[in-house]
């Protein structure tokens, strides 16, 4: 039976009429379809894109907000991924320095992570 885990980002806020609690790991059979919840991190708000480093050891997700700490911005949030568990652990949350960041991605090595910003803050 061949498995692999995927993640699955929300929406979390009411202003954007979502009822998502944050990102869902789960396993997926590749044979039958079918999925098995693993965790649900509701730790995070609006995580609207995520993307892993390489190795698949860390997950990255932009959070789409246009306010975090009260500044006009969106935020990105860090996580290290469980290889036994795909249990998601925060590591940290920082300014995107521009409201609702739109996509993520990770270098080819890990070590940059870029994201692409809809608004430029006030």
């Amino acid at each position: 039976m061949k498995q692999i885990t995927i993640f699955i980002e929300t929406y979390t806020e009411p202003s954007y009429r979502e009822k998502g609690k944050g990102i869902y790991s789960y396993k997926l059979d590749l044979e039958s379809g079918s999925l098995v919840l693993l965790q649900n991190f509701t730790d995070v708000a609006n995580p609207s894109y995520i993307a892993t480093d390489p190795a698949r050891n860390r997950l990255y997700c932009v959070n789409e907000l246009q306010k975090f700490e009260t500044k006009p911005s969106g935020a990105v949030t860090a996580f290290s991924v469980d290889r036994d568990t795909a249990f998601l652990n925060k590591l940290n949350t920082l300014s995107s320095e521009g409201m609702d960041p739109c996509h993520i991605i990770v270098g080819e090595l890990g070590g940059t992570c870029l994201s692409r910003i809809i608004r430029a803050g006030a």
